[in-house]
């Protein structure tokens, strides 16, 4: 995982990207949360969650990270946007999406093109 947040309050996630240990992406994920400022994030790497292999002992550290950084996730991150060109796969994916909003505390909505995901974003930010 990486996570880039040039763009902040649109912080990009690219969750095929090694580059980051999950242990130092997540480091960075919470010193966005402590910014104390409200963000979207994106991500243009379609829905195929099958190119995103975990291990158990990571899956594990993602549940209880997330279960420390519950309220902070749900005051701050206003919503996951995916982008998924392919519309029998976005169509497939609406009920992770609502399994995701509930395991993450934020929505996941599902876009077709880059274009929408900033027309989104845009309409989700208070600035």
């Amino acid at each position: 995982m990486m996570i880039n947040a040039s763009h902040f309050p649109r912080v990009w996630l690219h969750l095929i990207d090694n580059s980051q240990s999950t242990e130092e992406g997540f480091d960075f994920y919470r010193q966005l949360l402590e910014r104390g400022e409200s963000f979207v994030l994106l991500n243009a790497e379609g829905l195929d969650f099958s190119a995103y292999p975990q291990s158990r002992d990571e899956m594990q550290y993602v549940a209880q990270w997330r279960k420390t950084h519950r309220s902070l996730l749900r005051q701050r991150v206003l919503a996951a946007i995916f982008i998924e060109p392919d519309a029998a796969r976005r169509e497939a994916a609406q009920d992770f999406a609502v399994g995701y909003g509930k395991f993450w505390g934020y929505p996941m909505l599902i876009v077709a093109s880059e274009a929408d995901a900033q027309a989104t974003a845009d309409r989700l930010l208070p600035y």
